[in-house]
């Protein structure tokens, strides 16, 4: 059996960020048109949290939601395990 591990970066909604400042920051850092970075804000805004970006590398991951955080965002790092049948 293989186990499969992916790391997913998670904005958190807070009252402290405007939906156009998250836009804005995830256009920057990812790269993301307007209409995918409007997208995930509106799941930030209306669950609570979204994952914006999936890593198959910890560090990545753990860079990323650094230099989020930096730019104001809240974040939290998601741990995914699955397993697959060879």
């Amino acid at each position: 059996m293989v186990r499969i591990v992916k790391f997913g970066v998670m904005v958190v909604n807070d009252d402290i960020n405007s939906f156009d400042h998250v836009i804005h920051t995830l256009q920057d850092v990812f790269s993301y048109d307007v209409t995918q970075a409007a997208n995930c804000a509106d799941l930030v805004h209306r669950k609570g949290g979204y994952v914006v970006k999936w890593f198959d590398n910890e560090q990545a991951a753990l860079y990323v939601a650094q230099v989020l955080r930096s730019r104001g965002l809240t974040t939290k790092l998601i741990i995914d395990k699955s397993e697959t049948i060879p």
